[in-house]
């Protein structure tokens, strides 16, 4: 009878191991929609944009966007990353990069990349008005399961964002969709393996 070998053994259990831990693979889940609350059915303001921000809890992607209300003539869209926090009326800030910008549509589909920790910008405007949440005040909602606030956020013009301010007052209502990165674990049957092995050596052994 051929004689145990124990570092081959050993080697074995190493690889099972180790297949094991690569084989928890990132998957992104199905898009979900961003809860930002009920909207007024009115808004402001003809020559004002409005929107939210608020500051990432995990890594997420934006994959979509709209307008409430349906089909628009005129309107904008879009998604800035601040490098600071946005600062309180009637200081302003420009140290924001735009991620995305669209024009005269009522949707879009994207693919915008964030890290837990981003501050996140959503500003949205369509023929005069951005519609305004039902409430006033900051909103409290989850993204990825972890609690977020949407607070107010603005500049005084139309188009692409510039001077942009936040204040205490009710957010604009721009529809979001998202995915996050979870975890799906290696199969049951190469962790057994592993388990196995060890017990095997550990009889050798004794």
């Amino acid at each position: 009878m051929k004689k145990f070998n124990m570092s081959a053994l050993r080697h074995l259990i190493i690889i099972s191991l180790l297949s094991s831990v690569n084989l928890f693979t990132a998957q992104s889940a199905s898009a979900t929609a961003l809860d930002i609350g009920t909207s007024s059915g009115s808004g402001c303001c003809q020559n004002l944009t409005r929107g939210y921000w608020f500051t990432a809890p995990v890594d997420f992607t934006i994959t979509g966007l709209s307008l409430p209300g349906g089909p628009v003539t005129d309107s904008t869209i879009e998604v800035l990353k601040f490098n600071i926090t946005p600062p309180q009326f009637s200081s302003t800030t420009n140290d924001f990069t735009s991620m995305g910008y669209w024009e005269d549509v009522a949707s879009v589909t994207t693919s915008l990349a964030f890290s837990a920790g981003d501050i996140v910008g959503i500003l949205g405007w369509a023929d005069g008005f951005t519609t305004y949440r039902d409430t006033n005040g900051d909103y409290d909602t989850s993204l990825g399961g972890q609690a977020i606030t949407l607070a107010r956020l603005g500049f005084q013009d139309l188009g692409q964002a510039h001077d942009v301010w936040t204040e205490t007052g009710t957010i604009g209502m721009i529809n979001m969709e998202y995915t996050t990165t979870v975890v799906e674990p290696a199969p049951l049957a190469l962790l057994g393996l592993g388990l196995l092995g060890l017990g095997l050596a550990r009889k050798r052994r004794g």
